[in-house]
């Protein structure tokens, strides 16, 4: 249903953007003229309403694959406590009782602190918000590692009809916060 709804508003402000464009288009004098201003004005009034988000989306990749990188500046190697004797991280093990997967965070906790600001206004076609993160052990306050996320809520479009973003991803993280870099700021250090 709600597909269909979708085709008949876009059909509709085609129809709304070719009568426009007509409109416009005969108030030229030259008739041949009026209908090329007409055939150019058609697609570019029907994409209006999502320009910004067009153009936001740009911006806001471009932010993200800047963003993919985390900056690992320090380690603090562990062994069996976080990990399996295979070198699995216990966290992750599905297999663990509750237990011990309450004992590993514990000690994860004990060895690092998280924290995170933001979020700062990005200057772009889109609102982008940009929050950056950081990672100390919390024995003698040492950054190890830091890395930035952006969100969004998408161009005036997406925010006001939709309330999520329609043609870009609403938010963008670097591809090692899932689930590697605990291992890479908490090495497996081998017995």
């Amino acid at each position: 249903m709600i597909g269909l709804v979708g085709v008949i508003a876009i059909a509709a402000w085609l129809a709304v953007s070719a009568t426009i464009a007509i409109w416009t288009g005969n108030r030229f004098k030259k008739r041949i003229l009026g209908r090329l201003v007409a055939l150019v004005l058609v697609p570019v009034i029907f994409v209006l309403p999502v320009s910004d988000e067009v153009i936001g989306r740009l911006q806001f990749d471009r932010l993200c694959q800047a963003a993919e990188q985390i900056e690992v500046t320090g380690t603090i190697p562990v062994g069996q406590e976080l990990y399996t004797a295979e070198g699995r991280w216990r966290l992750a093990v599905q297999r663990s009782s509750l237990e011990e997967r309450k004992q590993a965070k514990r000690i994860y906790e004990s060895l690092v602190r998280k924290e995170h600001s933001g979020p700062f206004r990005v200057e772009a076609a889109i609102p982008i918000r940009m929050y950056e993160y950081r990672i100390y052990a919390r024995q003698d306050g040492r950054i190890l590692a830091s890395y930035r996320s952006y969100a969004t809520s998408g161009g005036w479009l997406s925010r006001y009809a939709f309330e999520k973003p329609v043609l870009v991803r609403n938010q963008c993280f670097p591809p090692a916060t899932r689930g590697q870099l605990n291992r890479l700021i908490l090495p497996f250090r081998r017995p």
